[in-house]
């Protein structure tokens, strides 16, 4: 026995087929966006706490002086960090340290809790990007 189809072509028992489809597969979509979303705002802040390690890190390695210049290690550091999606970022160098072939070293960090998510990871705490450059100091 066949089934009569309708003008549209949708048997009479399938009518609602697609909404109950939409409502199951809704949230999981949502979450996949918000995961997105959370995703970009992470790696661009990823990106500008890479950059701006590397600044600070540039900026102490351009003489002795400046490699002791904490407050200027700082500045130079978080320039950019108007654009950024932390709530407090923190700049920290270690003092001139000498390597091997008789060049001193100095390292920054730049650490950045991301605020922006749409989400947060549940029982995680907040996320915390950090980063390191370390320069020589030009003599």
């Amino acid at each position: 026995m066949r089934r009569r189809r309708r003008p549209g072509g949708c048997a009479s028992d399938e009518r609602g087929q697609a909404t109950v489809e939409l409502t199951l597969l809704l949230p999981v979509l949502l979450l996949m966006v918000v995961g997105v979303i959370n995703f970009a705002f992470i790696f661009h802040t990823y990106i500008l706490v890479v950059n701006a390690a590397g600044v600070g890190a540039t900026y102490a390695a351009s003489n002795a002086v400046a490699a002791t210049d904490l407050d200027g290690i700082r500045k130079a550091a978080l320039a950019d960090s108007d654009h950024w999606h932390c709530n407090q970022p923190t700049v920290t160098a270690t003092a001139p340290v000498g390597d091997p072939y008789g060049y001193q070293r100095i390292s920054v960090t730049v650490t950045c809790p991301v605020s922006d998510l749409i989400i947060g990871p549940s029982g995680l705490g907040p996320v915390t990007v950090s980063a390191t450059a370390t320069r020589r100091v030009r003599k």
